[in-house]
This record gives structure tokens, sequence and C-alpha cells, in this order.
């Protein structure tokens, strides 16, 4: 389900296993839709681009880095509500 999203909506149910060094990256749309000075929206490539970036680190580390680098790409105020969780699998019980 969407972060946000209805729950009574019937989206639909999928399972991936995931493995160590796996990373899970949910956002909602206010991240992918945050515009910099020159109107150009972010959009997923550029996360893609940092979360591979980023992939080495800590999944807070990542986190922080992610919101870093937009606010600085960005170099605006955000507008929009931004929800941003990443799960970093490691293989610790």
């Amino acid at each position: 389900m969407p972060l946000g999203g209805p729950v009574t909506f019937p989206y639909k149910e999928d399972h991936l296993p995931l493995h160590v060094g796996d990373i899970v990256m949910m956002m909602s749309d206010g991240l992918t839709e945050r515009f910099n000075q020159q109107r150009k929206m972010l959009g997923q490539e550029k996360l893609s681009e940092w979360l591979i970036e980023f992939a080495n680190i800590n999944s807070k580390g990542i986190l922080e880095s992610i919101i870093a680098a937009t606010n600085s790409w960005a170099g605006t105020e955000q507008k929009d509500d931004i929800t941003l969780c990443v799960v970093k699998i490691n293989g610790s019980d």
C-alpha cells in the first residue's frame, strides 16, 4: 500500500524476498515532486542515483544523506509534505 493511501483500496499484494544488503526506500510523492529554483521536478531517477551513491552506509545515514542532497538540489523552502522511510537489511537478528 502506498504511504498515506487508503487502507480499504484493493491494492495488489505481492511478496519479495529481501537479502542482506538490500535496501527498501518508501516515500510519499512530496519527495519526487519537489522542485528546484529552475522549477524542475526532482523525480525518481535522481533519487535512484542518490540511493546507489549512498548504499554503502546504514539506513539512518542513507535517509539523512538523501534529505541533505534533496535540500541542496532544491535550494528552496519545502512546500509539500514528505514522508521517507529507508530500511536496509543487515543480517543481524
